[in-house]
């Protein structure tokens, strides 16, 4: 929803200084060109070839509208970082690159491009883009966001209900082909609860070691479970032609998660919206200062 509001903001204030832009541009952002093939190659990027004929017009513009609003939002970025003289170098860049080709085998990853049709200088241009991103949330957003102790335990106190643990089963399931060896695991697990002997003893015998909600389980499996005591087995079930038996280890009662156990991802979650607000402020006073020309034809009919 953030994300689309922001979008919304771009186009509104792009779609207020509207006209025909050069041939094979799209939009200017601050008098830097992004270009025709640029939102082509970004629109496929993210909708990996959706497009199919007859769709309609409204609904492309609106997808090349929201692509073209992530791109003006990309250069306004570099522009800023630029500014500042942190923007991404070359070697950066050419760092990142060969990270990402180490995922593929030789020769790999151009054939990725070939097979995919990528430019591999707007590929590059993308990637620049990106780091850029990154380089602006580490280098500037964060140092403007702090997080206290306070936020924390005011942020625990009002969502309790999140991190609320519910009462959970522990157990192994053993499931075979043949009941009787699944008995014989069963009982082999009551005497020495070593899984891995029993999967060298019988090794077409598939053996889990389960931690789930109740409401999680298949009711069949519920069932079987209820009222073993610890290292107890269920009898036997057929379930798609396989015999499964559960042993239970414990129940494990609900509990409320304590602060120290999540205090990380309370400030976790406390840190994206404060840094989804300070960004959103940023772009919109940036947006302010900024001259940005969109072409006509990918502004929504309702903001012309």
């Amino acid at each position: 929803m953030k994300r689309v509001f922001i979008c919304l903001l771009v186009l509104f204030v792009a779609a207020c200084g509207s006209e025909e832009v050069n041939p094979g541009e799209v939009a200017l952002v601050n008098g830097k060109a992004i270009t025709v093939k640029q939102l082509q190659a970004a629109h496929d990027a993210q909708v990996l070839g959706a497009d199919a004929p007859g769709r309609a017009v409204d609904a492309l513009r609106k997808e090349y509208g929201a692509v073209l609003s992530e791109l003006i939002i990309q250069e306004l970025v570099a522009q800023e970082l630029e500014k500042r003289n942190l923007q991404v170098t070359d070697e950066e860049l050419a760092k990142a690159e060969q990270e990402l080709r180490q995922d593929f085998p030789p020769g790999g990853f151009e054939r990725m491009l070939l097979e995919e049709s990528i430019d591999v200088d707007l590929w590059r241009d993308f990637l620049r883009k990106r780091l850029g991103m990154y380089k602006f949330n580490s280098n500037m957003l964060r140092s403007q966001v702090a997080i206290d102790a306070g936020e924390v335990d005011d942020y625990y106190r009002t969502h309790e209900e999140d991190f609320k643990v519910p009462e959970r089963l522990n157990f192994v399931q053993f499931s075979s082909l043949i009941k009787d060896q699944v008995v014989a695991a069963c009982e082999q697990f009551h005497r020495e609860q070593d899984p891995a002997a029993i999967q060298e003893r019988f090794h077409n015998m598939n053996i889990r070691m389960v931690i789930m909600r109740e409401d999680r389980l298949a009711p069949d499996i519920v069932k079987a479970m209820t009222g073993l005591q610890p290292l107890e087995a269920s009898t036997p079930l057929e379930i798609n032609g396989e015999y499964v038996a559960m042993v239970l280890l414990a129940k494990e009662k609900a509990r409320l998660l304590s602060r120290e156990e999540i205090y990380s991802r309370i400030e976790a979650l406390i840190l994206e919206d404060k840094m989804q607000k300070a960004f959103e402020d940023w772009l919109q006073q940036k947006i302010a200062k900024s001259t940005i020309k969109v072409s006509t034809l990918l502004v929504p009919q309702n903001l012309r």
